[in-house]
């Protein structure tokens, strides 16, 4: 309701227009939203896994600093992260976790091995993977 009362109150906009106006940028942040998980299903990089569909899709990660790696996710999906590259590679999403791991906030996080990630992605990835 705030989004609706608040222009309402403070600069007198009509009860319609903000009612209106918020449920567009409503409707347009949840496309946004939902888009990011089909635009990560689209690519031909799968260097974890080629049984699954989603893939390692550059412009996605670099768009939306590290979100991209959905192959990854999909292969180690205990691994609080969302690629094993770390903070290094605009991963803002892992960073958040673990700051809020040194607050106190998220604990018994569980990263997936370099040995595991390096087994899987020899068994059942393209061959893609360059991270060591």
């Amino acid at each position: 309701m705030l989004p609706v009362v608040i222009p309402v109150w403070c600069w007198g906009e009509s009860w319609s227009h903000a009612h209106h106006v918020h449920l567009l940028t409503a409707l347009l942040g949840l496309h946004v939203i939902f888009s990011v998980n089909s635009l990560a299903h689209a690519g031909d990089r799968k260097p974890y896994d080629t049984t699954y569909t989603p893939v390692e899709n550059t412009f996605l990660y670099m768009l939306l600093f590290g979100e991209g790696h959905h192959n990854y996710h999909h292969a180690f999906p205990s691994d609080y992260r969302n690629s094993e590259f770390g903070f290094n590679y605009f991963n803002y999403s892992t960073a958040l976790i673990e700051l809020f791991a040194k607050v106190g906030w998220a604990y018994d996080l569980r990263p997936a091995s370099p040995d595991i990630i390096a087994k899987r992605a020899h068994r059942t990835g393209d061959g893609s993977r360059t991270c060591q």
